[in-house]
C-alpha cells in the first residue's frame, strides 16, 4: 500500500487522508487520476483500466481501491480478484517501489528467480520497464527462461548460463551472432516480439532490418534517441515482390502497420500498389506508409559507408575463397569498391548490385543479406556512428509507430498532479 500511495501522490498526506471530508475526497479523486495515468503507461495489458480510490466504512476512515474494467459490465472489480499474473506484477512493482523510495539513501540489490512466471509476454515486457525505473537507484539481477525478459535495450547486461559435460558455462556476450547462445538455450528468438507487438514495421528485405536496428541501437547507446527496443516489431517481406502480399496478410490478422520502403522508383511503385489495395486501412490509419528520401535506400540512410565498403570487400573474398564464385581476371577489388558511393540518381543499394555483379565470371551480384550480416559483425563491437540522416528517419518512425520511451513517465505524471 505504501508503494500505491507513493505512486498516487498520497504518501505525504497519509496522516490526514483517512478522515473523509471535502478536501480528502478531492485528494482521492486526483490520486485516482494520477495512479491511472501511471499504471496505464507502465502496463500494456492494463492500459484500459481506471483505478479508483474511495472512502468507505462507518466513519469514512477506510480507503478501498476499485478498478473500472471495460470488459466487466455493471460493477467494479478489485486487485485481489484479478489473475495471478496481474497480482504478481502489481505487488512486485509496488513493493519494490516502496522500499526504494522509503529509504533513498540506501543502495538496494534485488535478486529474483523467474519473476515473470505468471505473466503474459506483454506483461513481462512491462515488468522490464518497471525494473528500469527502479534501477536508477538500485541494482536488480534475475534469472529467467523467458525470451520476453531478455533486455534488448542493453544487450551487454544479459548472460547465458548453461550446464555442459565440462561444468557450468557462462556466456558473457550472448548477443553476439544474432543472440546465438540465447537461441541455443531457449529456442527460437521471436523476431522483435512480433507475436505480441501492437505496431509492426514492414520493410522490404532482411538486410533493411539489420541496418535499421544497428543504427537504432547505436543512436540509443549514444543517448541520441529514447525508445524501448522491447516494443519494436520488424518484419521483412523477403523481397519487393512479396511486399504488398505480406502487408495484406498482416492487416487481415488485425495488425497496425507502418510500411517502410526505399525512395526510388520501386519504393514509389510499392506505395501506389498499397494505396490501391489497402485504401480502407490507410483511411483508418491501420496502415501508414513511409518512404525514405528520394533515391535513398536503407544502405544510404542507416549504414556507415566505410564500414559497408569493408563488408562488401569481405563478402567478395568469402565467396571467392569458398569457391562459390570465380573472380573476374585482372580485377582491382580496391578500386572497384571505391566506386560504390551515394549518387543523386540511384540508391546506394542499387549501386552495390550493379558494381558487384561485374566482379565475377559469369556476372552475379553479391547477396544483400550476406553484406548486411558482415556489416553487422563489423559494427557490433565498434564505436562507429550511423549517418546523420539516420536519426531523423528513426524519429519519424518512432512517432508513426507510437513507440514508448524506455522508462515509464512517472515524473511527468507527478508534475501534472502537483
Amino acid at each position: 500500500m505504501q508503494g500505491i500511495f507513493r505512486l498516487a501522490g498520497l504518501w505525504d498526506s497519509r496522516d490526514k487522508i483517512f478522515a473523509q471530508n471535502d478536501t480528502t475526497s478531492k485528494q482521492l479523486k486526483e490520486a485516482s487520476t494520477a495512479l491511472t495515468k501511471i499504471l496505464n503507461d507502465q502496463w500494456n495489458q492494463g492500459k484500459d483500466l481506471k483505478w479508483i480510490f474511495e472512502h468507505t466504512g462507518t466513519n469514512g476512515d477506510t480507503i478501498v481501491i476499485k478498478i473500472e474494467d471495460p470488459s466487466i459490465q455493471g460493477r467494479y472489480t478489485r486487485p485481489s480478484l484479478r489473475s495471478s499474473g496481474f497480482r504478481t506484477y502489481f505487488l512486485l512493482s509496488m513493493i519494490i517501489y516502496a522500499r526504494s523510495q522509503n529509504t533513498p539513501q540506501n543502495s538496494h540489490i534485488y535478486l529474483f528467480d523467474e519473476p515473470g512466471t505468471y505473466l503474459h509476454p506483454s506483461a513481462q515486457l512491462d515488468l522490464q520497464r518497471s525494473f528500469e525505473t527502479i534501477a536508477d537507484k538500485a541494482q536488480i539481477a534475475y534469472t529467467t527462461h523467458s525470451l520476453f525478459l531478455i533486455s534488448k535495450n542493453y544487450p551487454a547486461r544479459n548472460r547465458v548460463v548453461s550446464k555442459t559435460v565440462n561444468g557450468t558455462k557462462i556466456d558473457q556476450k550472448p548477443f553476439s551472432k544474432n543472440w546465438k547462445s540465447v537461441r541455443e538455450s531457449l529456442g527460437i528468438l521471436l523476431s522483435n516480439n512480433f507475436l505480441i507487438a501492437e505496431k509492426t514495421l514492414l520493410v522490404e528485405g532482411p538486410s533493411d532490418t539489420i541496418y535499421l536496428l544497428n543504427a537504432l541501437r547505436k543512436l540509443k547507446a549514444a543517448g541520441n534517441i529514447d525508445v524501448d527496443l522491447n516494443d519494436m516489431s520488424i518484419v521483412d517481406a523477403g523481397d519487393s515482390q512479396n511486399y504488398v502480399a505480406m502487408a495484406k496478410i498482416m492487416l487481415s490478422e488485425g495488425r497496425s502497420i507502418v510500411a517502410l520502403a526505399d525512395g526510388d522508383a520501386g519504393g514509389k511503385k510499392l506505395k501506389t500498389h498499397l494505396e490501391q489495395c489497402c485504401a480502407a486501412e490507410i483511411d483508418t490509419k491501420r496502415l501508414q506508409i513511409h518512404l525514405l528520401p528520394d533515391n535513398k535506400s536503407s544502405e544510404d540512410i542507416f549504414a556507415d559507408l566505410a564500414t559497408l565498403r569493408n563488408a562488401i570487400r569481405k563478402s567478395f573474398q568469402r565467396l571467392v575463397d569458398n569457391e562459390t564464385r570465380t573472380a573476374k581476371e585482372n580485377m582491382n577489388i580496391e578500386a572497384s569498391v571505391a566506386e560504390i558511393k551515394p549518387a543523386d540518381s540511384t540508391t546506394l543499394g542499387k549501386s552495390i548490385e550493379e558494381v558487384t555483379k561485374s566482379w565475377f565470371t559469369p556476372k552475379d551480384k553479391i547477396s544483400k543479406l550476406l553484406i548486411a550480416i558482415l556489416y553487422e559483425d563489423e559494427v557490433e563491437s565498434s564505436h562507429i556512428a550511423p549517418p546523420a540522416a539516420a536519426l531523423d528517419e528513426l524519429e519519424k518512425l518512432k512517432k508513426l509507430l507510437e513507440l514508448r520511451s524506455e522508462k515509464s513517465r512517472q515524473s511527468g505524471v507527478f508534475e501534472e498532479v502537483v
